[in-house]
């Protein structure tokens, strides 16, 4: 091969299984950097994202259970 295989990017839902549990939403932050030569910088997968056209296009995903667990009192804060 030319180049070498892409790593596979991780993403967190940022949707709720309870008010869509057929949908899964992501928030990506698209990567568009210059450098201070003046080069262009784009991220692969932000921007690969960012360019699907919803209810037409789509990407191969996978769901992988997470270890995040939202603590028992409701009222502690959490950084996330």
């Amino acid at each position: 091969p030319i180049l070498p295989r892409l790593q596979p990017r991780l993403y967190s839902i940022s949707s709720s299984n309870v008010s869509s549990p057929r949908h899964v939403e992501i928030t990506v932050g698209v990567v568009h950097a210059t450098t201070d030569d003046g080069v262009v910088i784009k991220g692969v997968c932000s921007n690969y994202i960012a360019g699907l056209s919803p209810g037409t296009d789509g990407a191969h995903v996978s769901i992988h259970q997470s270890s995040f667990r939202a603590p028992r009192n409701l009222e502690s804060p959490v950084i996330l």
